[in-house]
């Protein structure tokens, strides 16, 4: 691996930054889910230079802090120097059809924007 450049890490889908996207889940009141951390500690050492990143994520609505993980990535990433293109995208654990159109919509603007 390249300092400065994310190994792949298949078991995390998606958590894409090669293609300026990143997606988490959180686990139970708002924490990173361990299968993440060693991305984390990855990113916590990039240097974004301005990268436009579109974030989405999953949660559990039944806890207090709703895609806490992904609040905490928007803050990592702009921390490090990465600019947020999107409001993004919290989905409740278990997605149902009616969050399709929402999910359709994200996508479009988010790539828009990076092109």
């Amino acid at each position: 691996m390249i300092k400065g450049q994310l190994p792949f890490y298949p078991h995390v889908i998606p958590f894409i930054v090669a293609v300026k996207e990143a997606g988490i889940y959180s686990f139970e009141d708002g924490e990173y889910p361990d299968e993440c951390l060693d991305i984390i500690e990855e990113l916590e050492e990039l240097e974004l230079n301005q990268q436009p990143i579109a974030i989405f994520g999953s949660g559990d609505t039944s806890y207090p802090d709703f895609c806490g993980a992904l609040d905490q990535l928007k803050l990592l990433i702009e921390k490090q120097g990465g600019i947020s293109i999107i409001d993004p995208l919290k989905i409740e654990f278990n997605p149902d059809p009616k969050d399709e159109a929402e999910i359709r919509k994200f996508v479009s603007v988010a790539l828009s924007k990076l092109k």
